[in-house]
């Protein structure tokens, strides 16, 4: 099962995908829970880092992590990050 990330949009949006994929995995033991996009230019990297790794070992090892870069302009101003280094953010 995957799920977007998605900021700031209109009719309803996974702001944190890492969350309800930990609270999806109390139904299943078996299921690979992951993230399609999860825009890492918009996190803090040891955080996302951290939180990765303990939703990955809560789940016995079947988190599979989709990153990419955010392209929302509002969304980098929400969060106060460099648009223009998104790229260089998710390296």
């Amino acid at each position: 099962m995957f799920l977007p990330e998605f900021h700031q949009t209109r009719g309803g949006a996974i702001v944190s995908p890492l969350l309800a994929l930990g609270w999806l995995t109390a139904g299943t033991s078996r299921i690979k829970l992951g993230t399609m996009v999860l825009a890492t230019s918009l996190h803090n990297p040891v955080r996302l880092a951290e939180d990765v790794l303990m939703l990955d070992h809560a789940t016995g090892g079947r988190v599979i992590l989709g990153p990419g870069t955010a392209h929302v302009p509002v969304d980098f101003e929400l969060y106060g990050r460099p648009r223009g280094q998104a790229g260089a953010i998710t390296d």
